[in-house]
């Protein structure tokens, strides 16, 4: 565990985002993942954000990363889903559907290892008799 240091705090703010295109529609186009790969890597150097691991699939991404703790979870997402979508929109103008790119919803996870198959994170349920 590495900690970073702002003025008055010392921090190691990790998390794992995933969320999903708007209306689950794929990212099918290599291109438009690519260019999101490369905005989001822009987007964390501008805001003080420290990617870990970045995995854009067709359909869904996931993101797990620090940032300083003046931000919140939902603000990051915020930050991460507005610009994104506004530099793709303009960016790659056809093969991608106008409006929204992606939907208003994420699912944080509590620190689980970074990237692995999310029927991995609930623990089997068993049924006692």
């Amino acid at each position: 565990m590495s900690w970073r240091a702002s003025s008055h705090a010392k921090y190691d703010c990790k998390n794992h985002l995933i969320w999903c295109p708007k209306r689950r529609r794929p990212l099918e186009d290599a291109d438009v993942r690519a260019f999101v790969t490369d905005t989001f890597q822009a987007i964390a150097e501008e805001f003080d954000f420290q990617i870990e691991e970045l995995a854009i699939e067709e359909d869904h991404i996931q993101v797990f990363l620090e940032f300083p703790p003046k931000y919140s979870v939902a603000r990051v997402v915020g930050i991460l889903k507005n610009i994104s979508a506004s530099r793709t929109f303009r960016q790659q103008a056809t093969g991608v559907d106008s409006g929204r790119l992606f939907s208003k919803s994420f699912a944080p996870a509590a620190n689980p290892p970074p990237l692995q198959p999310i029927a991995l994170y609930s623990p089997p349920t068993s049924v006692s008799a």
